[in-house]
């Protein structure tokens, strides 16, 4: 791994993202990205005069105030020893950590995700923006985690999408913290596979990694979303890792099921947005 974005609002739950940021490359090595957003419409102030500064004083004060911390960051001892480049963006926030996702080639993006909240307050939220349009995985925490816990990365799958460019993704982040990989089928009554089916898919995926540790599990609920939930809890998944896809386009009311896992996983939830080739014709619930 070798650039991770880590978006900071200077918050608490940004200082533990950066504290798991910091973990994992000093145990692979490689960069931090630090970046701070100023929300503004003034987007091209990157490019202003020094005399076109002075004509937005608060802009310029908030601009120095956010180098000041940015910097004192870099220099602590949290970081110490790590290569860090800090970013100052100026537009909308989760537009910006799109853009330098892509701009940096970062190979994650990890952010605080802070308490659980209602649904509601979720749609149109910084975070699920940039988890549906960031081409990189996002690993969204709400505690400061260390490489050293990362024992079992649980992922959902959906049988009836080819989904093996994304979990490869995942599954190179799983293997650089020697990580088992559980795959999770959720049989649900509205979507219901035979047993012997699903096994026979799920092995028949499995076998295209030899070199990945894969475990499989398939798990009977009513609810695909709760199915995964409770099953993280009852196995004590470190980690959750969803393959989203469909929904970079979709409006921010209409909630994926990583949305959904998003608001109410306790564990850190990694997603990785990808497009997936549909194996069968009819419709399917989607990741």
């Amino acid at each position: 791994m070798k650039t991770i974005l880590v978006p900071t609002n200077f918050s608490n739950y940004s200082t533990d993202a950066l504290v798991t940021a910091a973990s994992m490359i000093r145990a692979k090595g490689g960069r931090i990205v630090l970046m701070h957003n100023v929300e503004t419409l003034l987007t091209n102030w990157s490019q202003l005069s020094e005399t076109e500064r002075t004509k937005h004083p608060e802009l310029r004060n908030q601009t120095d105030k956010v180098f000041r911390e940015i910097q004192e960051i870099k220099s602590g001892i949290l970081l110490s020893g790590i290569s860090v480049d800090p970013l100052i963006t100026y537009g909308v926030t989760s537009d910006e950590i799109v853009a330098a996702s892509i701009q940096t080639n970062a190979d994650l993006v990890v952010m605080g995700l802070g308490e659980r909240e209602p649904a509601r307050d979720f749609v149109g939220s910084t975070v699920q923006k940039v988890v549906r349009e960031t081409p990189c995985p996002v690993l969204s925490i709400r505690k400061e985690i260390s490489n050293e816990k990362w024992t079992k990365v649980l992922v959902p799958v959906s049988l009836d999408f080819d989904i093996a460019v994304p979990f490869e993704k995942i599954a190179k982040i799983s293997m650089e913290f020697g990580s088992v990989v559980q795959l999770l089928y959720v049989n649900t009554p509205h979507h219901f596979k035979r047993t012997a089916t699903a096994k026979k898919q799920m092995n028949a995926f499995k076998d295209k990694f030899p070199a990945i540790r894969i475990e499989t599990a398939i798990y009977d609920h009513e609810e695909v979303e709760a199915g995964i939930l409770e099953f993280a809890e009852s196995t004590k998944a470190d980690c959750i890792a969803m393959i989203t896809f469909e929904h970079k386009h979709a409006p921010s009311y209409q909630l994926s099921v990583t949305d959904h896992i998003l608001c109410h996983a306790t564990v850190p939830v990694l997603a990785m947005y990808e497009g997936a080739q549909v194996l069968q014709a009819r419709t399917v619930a989607t990741v």
